[in-house]
């Protein structure tokens, strides 16, 4: 089908990847300067527990958070923090394409919180 032309439009396939051909390994490797990362499309009756199971084979966890809404509800997302970036690292390149309760969970690295109180006084516009 490479290059057919259908309706004066000549097709281009090509197999869908985690990351885009032209982008940079190094790009990637980039984001994961943290410890923390983010996992999306939890399981709402996935617990702290199922977390924990999870990810602790890869790395030992300092923290886990399942925010929850006002009605005690899950919102369907964790934070994590694992002790070193290796673990973290290691966890993320093993689990980025794995099921947790027959949802697909989407793990992202989390932004780095800047701690200079100048910075962010200029992001807010104060002083």
């Amino acid at each position: 089908m490479q290059g057919f032309v259908l309706d004066g439009h000549a097709l281009h396939v090509k197999f869908a990847g985690g990351r885009a051909e032209n982008e940079p390994k190094d790009k990637v490797d980039a984001k994961s300067m943290s410890t923390k990362m983010i996992v999306k499309n939890v399981p709402f009756e996935a617990t702290k527990k199922h977390i924990r199971e999870l990810f602790g084979v890869h790395g030992h966890l300092k923290s886990i958070c399942l925010p929850k809404k006002f009605d005690s509800r899950s919102r369907g997302l964790a934070f994590l923090e694992f002790l070193t970036r290796h673990e973290a690292e290691n966890a993320y390149a093993t689990l980025r394409r794995t099921h947790l309760l027959v949802r697909h969970m989407v793990l992202e690295w989390a932004a780095e919180v800047e701690q200079d109180i100048e910075v962010l006084r200029k992001k807010a516009g104060v002083g």
